[in-house]
């Protein structure tokens, strides 16, 4: 949270934080804008009804007041939401802020992170070659739930473009919306959140106080406030007393991100003291109930607090509050306004948990929702979730990682796999270049870092020309290593022993390392002394689409045939 800008924002100003901005290609009048935001939310709480948020809650907003230094910009409304460390938060916000544009036909809506237009750089593969960081503000939108990027031949990249201009050529212009592939790769990225979102989440049966356990059941969204606060507790401060009594056993709904971190989360060291500290359900438990403790025993009184009324003070020499006395029915519909977006935008996470937990452990509901707790626990018929999902075996992570950040596999089980395929299929890989802030073959700028392709390519056929040597082999170049005779001076190594390691490598030029035929079967070589695990090569045949598996049937085909 923490954003004390009221107008529009044109640096994030923390990592973990995605910012939205919701224009109209209508002209509306505040009073529209007021309850056009009303609407979004209504429709976010349904489009995210069962989520958990990690951190923020995403919510939009309209700045209390118009920024004055901000002369003839459209009126908007404004989203700040922090993700933490679970960035598939912020994949839910375009997923979400896509289907809102597709319901409200003229929103526009700008969304970034501290990398800047962040949608960009998921499609960088496929952008256009004058799209980088300097040419594309305010060109990128999301409109009629489809990615629009502004072209240079609509607009000139030569100056700036202003977000008023930006909006009528969106409104006007039919060749803003981007290519299938850009869109393609940003579906690919949200498809998760309409299909399978169910998979997000894991359910286990967890022994908690009553009354954590009422909480959870009223404001599921309440987990992910204990446990980030165990989980980033200092253990060495004075810790709260654990009331860890009149338990129940229920069911409680984690995102895989908050389960897999608390279970891999140290238990502090009293909970040592108590018996059963082995079981999961009881652990699990002991952890939700000490964050809890930690949030209760924090202030809950926000608005007390020299924040909140340097906050206010900001509003009233804004103009905020027109004039109306304080005390006056205008004056207190524009401070509950006020209360609202300080609560949700500027308070602390911890600070906003203490205060909304305060109001439900307060209110009606919560009395009877305890006593219907304590009758639904003891006729509990619950298992948990399989919990497999958070063991990975190497391979299935390097596939996983392959396919996310890889290139598209170029080889089939039933492909024929030559040393001419797989070099030339590597020559391809190392000769790759990205056009959005990413490495470039060719540099002319003195500062930047030059990456020369061929003599990378030559490293690593050496490289793995050099594995090709047997044990005996390596250990009689160690042996010639440590031979003060074969070394020069300056540390180089002498023509004589640059002759033996001609002569071990089979031949007079070590040159022939680029043989094709030599280079598949250093491969080969290299994979096998990998056994099981992942290595190098397996690697880098990964890099074109290639498991270790089939080049070592390959192999095993070519020796039958012999």
């Amino acid at each position: 949270m923490s954003f004390n800008k009221n107008a529009v924002f044109s640096e994030p100003l923390h990592e973990d934080t995605v910012y939205c901005t919701f224009y109209s290609l209508s002209l509306l009048e505040r009073s529209q804008w007021v309850s056009l935001c009303d609407q979004i939310n209504e429709t976010i709480l349904t489009l995210s009804k069962d989520y958990i948020w990690h951190r923020d809650v995403f919510k939009v907003f309209l700045p209390l007041y118009e920024n004055k230094n901000l002369h003839n910009y459209p009126m908007h409304l404004i989203s700040v939401t922090c993700f933490g460390d679970n960035i598939e938060d912020e994949w839910f916000i375009v997923y979400l802020v896509k289907n809102i544009t597709k319901l409200y036909t003229n929103i526009v809506v700008q969304i970034k992170d501290s990398d800047g237009e962040f949608l960009l750089i998921e499609a960088a593969n496929y952008l256009p070659s004058w799209a980088n960081s300097n040419t594309t503000e305010n060109r990128v939108f999301i409109y009629n739930n489809n990615l629009h990027i502004i072209p240079p031949y609509v607009a000139s990249i030569d100056e700036k473009l202003e977000i008023s201009e930006a909006l009528k050529y969106l409104e006007i212009n039919k060749d803003t919306k981007s290519t299938h592939e850009i869109e393609n790769a940003i579906s690919l990225r949200i498809e998760k959140f309409s299909k399978h979102l169910s998979d997000y989440f894991h359910t286990s049966v967890v022994r908690l106080p009553i009354e954590v356990a009422t909480l959870l059941k009223l404001e599921p969204q309440y987990i992910a406030n204990f446990i980030n606060a165990y989980c980033n507790h200092e253990e060495s401060k004075s810790c709260p007393v654990i009331n860890y009594e009149n338990l129940v056993d229920v069911p409680v709904k984690f995102t895989k991100f908050l389960y897999a971190i608390l279970m891999q989360s140290k238990p502090i060291k009293h909970f040592s003291k108590r018996k059963s500290t082995n079981d999961k359900s009881t652990l699990l438990g002991l952890k939700i109930s000490y964050g809890y403790q930690i949030i209760t025993n924090s202030s809950n009184e926000v608005f007390l607090t020299n924040a909140y009324n340097k906050f206010i003070a900001t509003l009233r020499n804004n103009g905020y509050f027109k004039g109306n006395l304080e005390g006056s029915r205008d004056y207190q519909q524009l401070l509950e306004k006020a209360k609202d977006y300080f609560l949700n935008t500027e308070c602390s996470v911890s600070s906003n948990a203490s205060y909304n937990i305060a109001k439900t452990l307060s209110s009606e509901n919560f009395t009877q929702e305890m006593e219907n707790i304590k009758n639904y626990s003891t006729n509990l018929d619950f298992s948990d979730d399989n919990d497999d999902w958070m063991t990975i075996h190497p391979d299935e992570l390097n596939n996983t990682l392959n396919s996310r950040y890889g290139q598209k596999s170029k080889f089939t089980v039933k492909s024929e796999i030559t040393p001419e395929s797989i070099t030339k299929d590597l020559n391809n890989f190392l000769n790759n270049t990205s056009n959005f802030e990413g490495i470039e073959s060719e540099y002319t700028d003195n500062n930047t870092i030059e990456f020369e392709a061929d003599e990378f390519q030559s490293s690593i056929e050496k490289f793995l020309g050099l594995l090709s040597m047997n044990q005996n082999d390596v250990q009689e170049e160690s042996d010639l290593l440590d031979d003060e005779d074969c070394i020069s001076e300056n540390g180089d190594i002498t023509e004589e022993l640059e002759e033996e390691m001609k002569s071990k490598l089979g031949n007079d030029d070590i040159d022939s390392l680029h043989n094709q035929k030599n280079i598949l079967q250093n491969f080969l070589q290299s994979i096998k002394e990998e056994k099981a695990a992942s290595g190098p090569s397996s690697n880098l045949l990964q890099s074109i689409g290639l498991r270790k598996t089939q080049l070592l049937d390959s192999d095993d085909d070519d020796d039958n045939k012999t």
